[in-house]
């Protein structure tokens, strides 16, 4: 069985730990309350594990709180508390990588790294979870579409007219020529 490491979740010290297999749990405390009489009451939290709730974008998350340091609720994403604490804070310009099995819910660090938005895309590239051509929910051509509209170009068409005629940008028709985007089409 693989042992797991827990360290505290930066900026939530002394209230809850993240480990490197990407489990969240709150930290057995004491906490000193005024009871219903004005007495002193001395209240024992236990540690338990929290549920991270999964989010349409296939993330996982957690919602911490810590009255003590002012801080009502906060909805976490997982992958980001496991490298923030076992890694260091965000570089500026760069993301978390889910690599090397592009799983968005596998949190362990050996799965995590800081990394530029260009390594990112290069990863789903990789493992096959890019969305392009029809997958991508703004394309407003089919692949079919873009074949036809290479034929075209190719043919000797302006890129002027395709554009105009489908109701798109002329760079976005100079791409698909180019094979900047659509590279996949015929």
């Amino acid at each position: 069985m693989e042992s797991e490491n827990w360290i505290p979740v930066v900026g939530f010290e002394g209230f809850y730990e993240v480990s490197d297999l990407g489990g969240v749990r709150s930290v057995t405390r004491e906490v000193t309350q005024l009871g219903p009489h004005g007495e002193t009451v001395v209240r024992r939290i236990n540690s338990r594990p929290l549920k991270p709730t999964p989010v349409d974008n296939g993330y996982s998350r957690v919602t911490l709180k810590a009255a003590a340091l002012g801080i009502k609720l906060r909805y976490c994403y997982v992958h980001r508390l496991v490298l923030e604490a076992f890694v260091g804070p965000c570089p500026e310009g760069q993301q978390v990588r889910h690599f090397p099995d592009g799983t968005r819910s596998n949190n362990r660090l050996s799965n995590l790294s800081w990394g530029t938005p260009k390594e990112n895309q290069a990863d789903r590239q990789v493992q096959g979870t890019a969305v392009n051509g029809d997958d991508c929910h703004l394309s407003k051509l089919t692949a079919e579409q873009a074949t036809e509209v290479r034929r075209r170009l190719d043919s000797g068409e302006r890129i002027r007219d395709v554009a105009r005629e489908l109701g798109m940008s002329e760079g976005a028709i100079g791409h698909i020529k180019a094979r900047r985007s659509w590279s996949k089409a015929l």
